[in-house]
């Protein structure tokens, strides 16, 4: 867990991302609409001519949505999934592993969290996104086989 992180703020909050699942960062002015869509699923992207499903981070952390001119689409990925993650206008930096040999891990994940970074008194939420993943296609079979 001691990898590179991208950060993303958050309304005060900040969420920590492994660097090396992030397969792109692209600002778009709203992803395309999906029909039905529900929950916290905003929307679809291309990303190298490849859809990438996308949901808004605000809405699965519970935190108030922000209408703005461009959304920045965090598009992280393994070997079987991609997905995009809308922080709106979110900013964006980084924790370096150097940086990270410092810090204290608690593993007190929650429902789209693996748990706590704590690095120089502030607290960085470790964005399980592979959860969110799996949520956004529950909701999307449910609406196909329900809408």
């Amino acid at each position: 867990m001691v990898e590179d992180k991208l950060v993303i703020g958050l309304n005060g909050l900040k969420l920590a991302i492994n660097t090396a699942e992030v397969a792109g960062i692209v600002s778009v002015t709203h992803p395309t609409y999906l029909p039905h869509q529900s929950g916290f699923v905003s929307g679809v992207i291309s990303l190298r001519g490849e859809p990438v499903t996308v949901v808004d981070v605000r809405k699965a952390f519970n935190l108030q949505t922000v209408s703005g001119a461009r959304h920045i689409v965090v598009v992280v990925t393994d070997s079987k999934r991609t997905l995009g993650l809308d922080t709106g206008e979110a900013e964006t930096s980084f924790l370096w592993t150097e940086e990270l040999k410092q810090c204290v891990i608690k593993n007190d994940g929650g429902r789209f969290t693996n748990g706590t970074i704590t690095l120089d008194a502030a607290d960085y939420i470790i964005v399980n996104w592979h959860a969110m993943f799996d949520e956004a296609a529950r909701l999307l079979k449910t609406e196909e086989t329900h809408g």
